[in-house]
């Protein structure tokens, strides 16, 4: 294994562990390793904000995360591959900002990580793009085992509540109350929090949402709607028995890859009901072959 100095020139190493630090680094290593051969850094997993998804954590949730994720390794993109591992979390913590509400009127609260690397020649690369703000936003994967509407409380998909919507003022959205596993955190390109990344060492208050951000968020949930609206209006078509506000109810509790499926599968079952017939038929040509084979 290369291994660098504590000095790149004359300028100290970023990312050096601490004493405290490199001991509960060491339950997840078989040797100890010398604070120089590792990288640290500090990133936030998800937080209390309605995300992109229109999706939050509740307190509760993230509680039970901070203990979940400890151990858990990093990875890029969610893709479970082995040769993907870069990095491991080694502490997790809950903070909450009073001075900081949410888009929901709450108190902003994170679940932060402690995060190592083993520093080499390899590593180097994408320790410069951590240490530039390159590589920076991350997302989670975990396991939920409650979701309530937050207009009723009721579990999400048994009310008649739509996500995205107001009612009597209150946005509604999808909480997240009860975590049962931590998969892994990946690097990603666009997270469902605009929020999760890597922080910066000084202690700096998660940074606010890029330029453009909120025009995407707007573009996402009116993307949503429509293919809500969309799955209802099949629904109709290829179940007439099905109410409207049942198939609403349905449509609410499908996440976006759900209703895409579900509105490919209706499309059929609905032209299967309700059949297209041109009223011009092309007549077919004397001594045509079937060129069917060739067809992509």
């Amino acid at each position: 294994m290369e291994k660098l100095t504590k000095t790149q020139g004359s300028t100290p190493l970023p990312g050096v562990p601490t004493p405290e630090q490199l001991g509960k680094i060491g339950r997840y290593t078989r040797r100890a390793f010398a604070p120089e051969e590792l990288y640290v850094f500090t990133a936030v997993l998800c937080d209390n904000q309605i995300d992109r998804d229109g999706e939050r954590f509740s307190e509760d949730c993230l509680q039970q995360l901070a203990g979940l994720f400890v151990g858990v390794t990093g990875i890029f993109d969610h893709d479970p591959t082995a040769a993907g591992q870069h990095a491991r979390i080694f502490e997790t913590r809950v903070e909450a900002d009073p001075a900081q509400p949410t888009n929901c009127g709450q108190p902003y609260t994170a679940l932060k990580a402690e995060v190592y690397m083993l520093r080499t020649g390899a590593s180097q690369g994408l320790m410069d793009e951590i240490e530039a703000g390159i590589k920076k936003e991350i997302s989670i994967s975990c396991a939920i085992g409650r979701s309530v509407c937050s207009v009723c409380g009721e579990k999400m998909g048994s009310c008649s509540h739509i996500p995205g919507k107001e009612y009597a003022g209150v946005p509604c959205h999808i909480v997240h109350q009860a975590a049962t596993d931590a998969y892994e955190w990946s690097f990603v390109a666009v997270p469902a929090q605009r929020r999760a990344g890597v922080t910066k060492r000084a202690g700096s208050r998660p940074e606010a949402a890029v330029p453009g951000e909120a025009f995407l968020a707007v573009l996402g949930r009116k993307y949503l709607e429509q293919l809500r609206a969309e799955c209802v209006r099949l629904n109709c078509i290829a179940v007439p028995e099905l109410s409207r506000s049942q198939a609403e109810s349905m449509a609410a509790g499908l996440d976006p890859e759900e209703l895409e499926g579900c509105v490919r599968t209706l499309q059929k079952a609905a032209g299967r009901r309700i059949p297209l017939h041109p009223q011009l038929g092309a007549a077919p040509v004397s001594g045509e072959k079937d060129s069917s084979a060739f067809k992509i």
